[in-house]
């Protein structure tokens, strides 16, 4: 039985795609995990954790899920991405989630889920050793600061053994700080940028699954 559930999405699903080949290069069988649009699968299933991640138009449809999932599953409940990113207390307390994950999330989410298994799915001590996190321990507000990814380009686009495939992410950052974007405060203001010769190669190896094609 999959114990871990990751809440696709139209929006989410080239966030989800890109963490999922991260888990993998860390070594997590995403086997485990039970990868789904379908809302009514993740019911079913009832997992022991369920993962978010949506842009703050999103919080209503989220905010239903989540109160049906505690009215019919006692899974953990954790969120990542913008929203999160930029109000952990709203998520948390007022949405019902019960972890947050705070900025870039390929060594977040690794090393989260491995927590969560060592200790029974519960939220303990050891969650305060994980850079980018959020939650409440024995009533307390717990952050732990904002995680950054030094080399995004460690990590592949996507899981080989998933299928699932999004667009390659060349770059990441921005320079220019526009106030009402998130991307410089959260992707940091320097740009950073996938190599060549990785892209070539992830671009070869998409065309061999036929998610490339030149008549499409």
């Amino acid at each position: 039985m999959q114990e871990i559930a990751i809440r696709m999405t139209r929006r989410n699903h080239n966030a989800f795609v890109h963490l999922l080949g991260a888990l993998e290069s860390q070594g997590f069988d995403i086997r485990e995990l039970l990868i789904t649009k379908d809302f009514s699968e993740i019911l079913k299933a009832s997992p022991k954790v369920v993962l978010y991640s949506f842009f703050t138009e999103e919080v209503w449809d989220v905010k239903d899920e989540i109160k049906t999932l505690k009215e019919k599953t006692k899974a953990l409940l954790i969120a990542g991405g913008y929203h999160a990113t930029a109000m952990p207390k709203h998520t948390l307390g007022k949405l019902g989630f019960d972890i947050v994950a705070i900025g870039e999330g390929e060594e977040i989410i690794f090393h989260l889920l491995k927590t969560l298994k060592e200790n029974n799915f519960r939220i303990t001590p050891e969650f305060a050793s994980i850079r980018g996190m959020a939650f409440y321990l024995n009533g307390k507000f717990v952050f732990t600061g904002f995680a950054r990814v030094n080399d995004f380009t460690k990590f592949p686009p996507f899981a080989e053994s998933s299928r699932l495939i999004a667009p390659i992410e060349i770059s990441r950052g921005c320079p220019f700080g526009c106030y009402y974007c998130q991307t410089p405060y959260v992707k940091g203001f320097r740009m950073r940028h996938r190599p060549i010769d990785q892209i070539v190669k992830y671009s070869k190896r998409m065309k061999d699954m036929r998610y490339i094609t030149p008549n499409a």
